[in-house]
């Protein structure tokens, strides 16, 4: 059985690890899953944990890039500055995102001065690029 989103069944997951670029410098290093969905639409969710100092520069570029109706979104795809991933999935394959627009963000642990802050968010993604398999030799 597959699973129902809002944005339709989920067709393919790939989990990984990368790199989030944001258009005027910000960067991110990120575990993430990209999700597939039947209707041939991809989004990104990435994790990780930041120290507590980091929290207010991840929410200046939440506040900055998030995109909230999917009027805004499609804007923001169409001719705006867009957000970019490069990395790896677990399986080796490379995972390319040329265009992705942040669509949802949650930090917890915020204000825990003994542990890291775990910052969560979700990206609206196009030019989703996955490499072939590498045959062993």
């Amino acid at each position: 059985m597959q699973r129902q989103t809002r944005y339709g069944a989920i067709a393919q997951t790939h989990a990984g690890q990368g790199l989030i670029t944001f258009p005027r410098g910000g960067r991110i290093r990120t575990a993430c899953t990209l999700f597939e969905h039947e209707a041939g639409t991809y989004r990104l969710a990435c994790e990780g944990q930041f120290s507590q100092a980091s929290y207010a520069a991840w929410q200046q570029l939440v506040h900055e890039y998030r995109m909230e109706s999917p009027a805004t979104v499609a804007r923001a795809h169409a001719g705006g500055e867009v957000e970019r991933f490069a990395g790896r999935l677990d399986d080796g394959r490379e995972l390319t995102v040329g265009r992705m627009v942040l669509i949802a963000a949650q930090a917890s642990g915020v204000g825990q001065v003994d542990r890291p802050a775990t910052l969560t968010m979700q990206f609206d993604c196009r030019d989703v690029r996955i490499a072939a398999p590498v045959s062993p030799a």
